[in-house]
C-alpha cells in the first residue's frame, strides 16, 4: 500500500467506521444536546469542503470547470476510491 504526504493513519489508512462515527454523534449529542451537535457537525463538514476544494485545485474556479469534471474530483477522495463516505451521482 503506497501512503500519501497528507495520510494521517500510514499503516491502516484514512478509513473510518460509519458505525463509530455514528457513536461519536450520539455521544456528543447526549453531551452537548441536539442543536449544539448539529451546529458543531455543520461547522466542521463546511471547513472539511472548503479543505477538499482547496486540496483538489477547486477553489476559485466558477466557470473554469465544469460541474461534471468537479464530481469526478470530489468523487475520487469521497466515492469508492477515495473513503467511501459516499456515492456523487451529480452536482
Amino acid at each position: 500500500m503506497s501512503v500519501s504526504p497528507n495520510q494521517i493513519r500510514p499503516q491502516l489508512g484514512d478509513f473510518s467506521s460509519i458505525v463509530c462515527f455514528k457513536a461519536v454523534v450520539v455521544g456528543v449529542e447526549e453531551a452537548l444536546g441536539e442543536k449544539a451537535t448539529a451546529i458543531a457537525l455543520i461547522s466542521a463538514g463546511r471547513q472539511r469542503g472548503k479543505k477538499l476544494a482547496e486540496d483538489l485545485g477547486l477553489s476559485n474556479k466558477g466557470a473554469e470547470i465544469s460541474l461534471e469534471e468537479v464530481s469526478l474530483k470530489v468523487g475520487s477522495i469521497l466515492g469508492k476510491e477515495g473513503t467511501r463516505l459516499c456515492i456523487i451521482e451529480k452536482i
